[in-house]
This record gives structure tokens, C-alpha cells and sequence, in this order.
């Protein structure tokens, strides 16, 4: 076998690994108010699946949560793993939600990082609204479509 075609198809399996691995990922944030409006929320994950988000800790979140956060908020959260800390991924409001939700309080320029014991406070009280990853969320370049696309 050629040294190409052994590169192609591990490749080829690492693609596949990734994909089956972020695969229980969100595909779709959406902010909490539309959630809350919901008769059953839920989001539709990477690998076309359903998850159902707990309408108690969603009413929980918006209760612990400035009324005016609710619609700049997409939720669920994803955190990754990096190094020794958590990092919670989204846009300025979402990680000033996180900042509100650990008692932080408001700041300009959000700090997404938070350490294990803050993720285990936050799991606590909403676990239905949060996934953790140990991989990034990103596709691998080339990853979409075909996986000999990339070549």
C-alpha cells in the first residue's frame, strides 16, 4: 500500500471518529426565550437526534438570569475541555450569562474560562442545558462532505 493511500484511509477513520464522537453535540443553539415558549423544548443535535432540554431547569435558568438576557442567550451551552480549565463556548452573551449564573456578575469583555468546581455548579442545577465536550466542535478541514474530498 502506498504511503498516500495509508494517509487516506486513517484519515479517512479519523473523520469517522470525530463524526461519531461530536456527533452528540447541539447542531442548533437557540435563545431561551423561544425555548421557553416551547410546549416541549428540545435541540437538535449533530447526528440528527433530539435532545429534550428539563422545562423545570429552563424556567430555573430564566429565573436566575436578567429578564433582558433571555433573548441574546442560546442555549444548550457547550463547554470544552482545555488543558487544567473549561471553556464555554458562544457569543458575549452567552458567556456574560455564565458570568451571572456563577455569581460573577456583569462585566464588558466576559472571561469564558471556568474552573471544574464552577462546571460542577453549573451541571448541578442544569444538566439538561449543557454539554461537555473533550474535543473541539470544529469539523477537521476538509471534513464536510465526502471524506476524499479533502485530497
Amino acid at each position: 500500500m502506498s504511503s498516500e493511500k495509508s494517509f487516506r484511509a486513517v484519515y479517512v477513520k479519523y473523520l469517522h471518529d470525530v463524526r461519531t464522537l461530536t456527533g452528540s453535540l447541539p447542531a442548533e443553539q437557540r435563545p431561551l426565550h423561544e425555548l421557553l415558549s416551547m410546549r416541549r423544548p428540545r435541540v437538535l443535535l449533530k447526528d440528527g437526534t433530539l435532545h429534550d432540554i428539563d422545562a423545570d431547569e429552563l424556567r430555573r435558568m430564566a429565573e436566575d438570569l436578567p429578564w433582558y438576557l433571555h433573548g441574546f442567550v442560546k442555549l444548550p451551552l457547550v463547554v470544552l475541555k482545555v488543558g487544567p480549565e473549561f471553556e464555554v463556548k458562544g457569543d458575549r452573551w452567552t458567556l456574560r450569562a455564565v458570568e451571572v449564573l456563577l455569581g460573577r456578575g456583569l462585566r464588558l469583555d466576559p472571561d469564558p474560562r471556568i474552573s471544574g468546581e464552577e462546571l460542577a455548579r453549573l451541571l448541578k442545577n442544569y444538566k439538561s442545558l449543557i454539554f461537555v465536550s473533550l474535543l473541539s466542535i470544529e469539523e477537521p478541514e476538509g471534513g464536510r462532505g465526502r471524506e476524499d474530498e479533502a485530497f
